[in-house]
């Protein structure tokens, strides 16, 4: 149940993240059409968010709008 509470302390600036970093991190690959490589490439984004959304949770970084 913490799992959610990581997110959703900076989720506008997860968010944000996401759509101005997309080409610098590698969260987007060029993956085959094919349903399990389009879910091992969410799952990866997922989880590449998450760890980030929890580092600025345990220094206590909030940022709010």
């Amino acid at each position: 149940m913490y799992i959610l509470c990581y997110t959703g302390m900076n989720s506008i600036v997860i968010y944000i993240c996401h759509e101005v970093f997309r080409e610098y991190f590698p969260v987007q690959f060029q993956v085959p059409e094919t349903h399990a490589a389009q879910l091992a490439l969410c799952i990866w984004g997922t989880t590449f968010w998450l760890v980030v959304a929890a580092c600025l949770y345990y220094k206590n970084i909030f940022i709010a709008i």
